[in-house]
């Protein structure tokens, strides 16, 4: 739980508060399975919104980068998420369920799809895939494909 305000001389007024929680259970058998909620609210007083301007979105808020400001009504993040480990493969699935925080809004939903293996000690290969679906006229469908050659040294 975090609560952001206005700070210095700024001409807008506002309080909007974050909340995160989230759990994972990880099997013996290599599939772990998550849920997790995260809200970035807004002052609904003047719609200013939670501000992360050096957060890496990606990362959170899904793949597709849809949110990486935070809409004037806030965003509510449900997440459910899996994971397993078949031989090399480590495959992940993240589903999202996007909603406006103030108000009856609903952003849309994705599901976001990866698989990495490692090809040897230093190099890897990552195939990974976002698919965003909306009804919203905020938003357009928006479907992102990588594919990723890694090197570590």
């Amino acid at each position: 739980m975090a609560t952001q305000s206005d700070a210095g001389n700024n001409p807008v007024s506002y309080d909007a508060d974050y909340a995160h929680l989230s759990a994972l259970w990880s099997m013996d058998n290599g599939l772990s399975l998550g849920l997790a909620f995260e809200s970035l609210g807004t002052d609904s007083s003047n719609f200013q919104s939670f501000r992360t301007p050096l957060a890496t979105l990606h990362a959170f808020q899904g793949w597709a980068d849809m949110f990486l400001t935070t809409p004037a009504a806030g965003i509510e993040d449900f997440t459910l998420t899996a994971k397993f480990k078949a031989g090399n493969w480590n495959l992940t699935g993240v589903y999202h369920d996007f909603s406006a925080e103030t108000g009856s809004f609903d952003y849309g939903t994705e599901l976001d799809i990866s698989a990495s293996t490692k090809i040897s000690k230093n190099y890897g290969l990552l195939f990974k895939g976002a698919f965003f679906s909306t009804d919203s006229l905020s938003y357009v469908d928006t479907n992102k494909f990588w594919i990723m050659f890694t090197a570590n040294y």
